[in-house]
């Protein structure tokens, strides 16, 4: 389940239709992404240390923790093929652009709209773009990525976008049924980009992969996985 952005004609009318539903990307296994950590070296204490951090803001203190330690954290890979898949259909940008976003929120205190944290990012330029407005460059890939998942787009099943809805039908708790069709794209991409916040998954969920904690891969680099969720504001 997730919420839904609607708009509904009505003569000269268009009025926003949200839906009940908090999130836009729920978090799951299919929403890991994992980092290498380079720079420093860990022992095996300082590993235990770190992944034992409790508290509030425990993820976050974790990171940084790592940082403090002087290491740099590096996107390498997301858990789901077909998540990142799934991101290269709607922008080959995608795959590092989100992974750089979820990293700069969970490096972060208070950074958690999607405004904001695009902010950041163009500032940061991660992928070393030349364009003349960063912000703008970043924005239009970024919400791209929120309108994808507005329309149809789940991290766990293959995409297509040539198959996003073009309408809903919503039966109201009053039982009348109303018919909803998207008149205006930018105004759906604006209020997506407006109203939307990067928000802090359970790390311990029962059936869900922890996340968040060191870990050495079998050729001896040192790892941490993150995961995410985007939801209303």
């Amino acid at each position: 389940m997730r919420k839904r952005i609607a708009y509904k004609e009505s003569h000269n009318a268009i009025d926003i239709s949200l839906l009940k539903i908090p999130t836009l990307i729920n978090p799951s296994d299919a929403t890991l992404i994992t980092y290498t950590v380079e720079g420093s070296i860990f022992s095996d204490d300082d590993i235990n240390d770190i992944n034992n951090i409790t508290g509030n803001s425990k993820l976050k203190k974790r990171i940084e923790a790592i940082y403090q330690k002087g290491a740099t954290i590096i996107y390498n890979d997301y858990e789901s093929q077909t998540f990142k898949n799934n991101l290269d259909i709607i922008d080959s940008a995608l795959p590092q652009i989100l992974a750089e976003v979820v990293l700069l929120y969970f490096s972060s205190s208070r950074i958690s709209s999607s405004n904001d944290l695009i902010r950041k990012i163009a500032e940061k330029n991660p992928l070393n773009s030349k364009h003349e407005d960063l912000y703008k460059y970043y924005k239009a890939k970024y919400t791209r990525l929120l309108e994808s998942s507005a329309l149809g787009m789940y991290p766990a099943k293959p995409y297509d976008d040539s198959n996003d809805a073009k309408g809903y039908v919503v039966v109201k708790d009053d039982g009348d049924i109303v018919c909803y069709s998207f008149y205006d794209r930018e105004m759906v991409r604006k209020h997506l980009f407006d109203n939307t916040k990067m928000d802090t998954p359970s790390s311990e969920k029962d059936g869900r992969k922890d996340y968040c904690k060191l870990f050495r891969a079998n050729d001896g680099r040192l790892l941490i996985q993150l995961n995410f969720q985007i939801r209303w504001k």
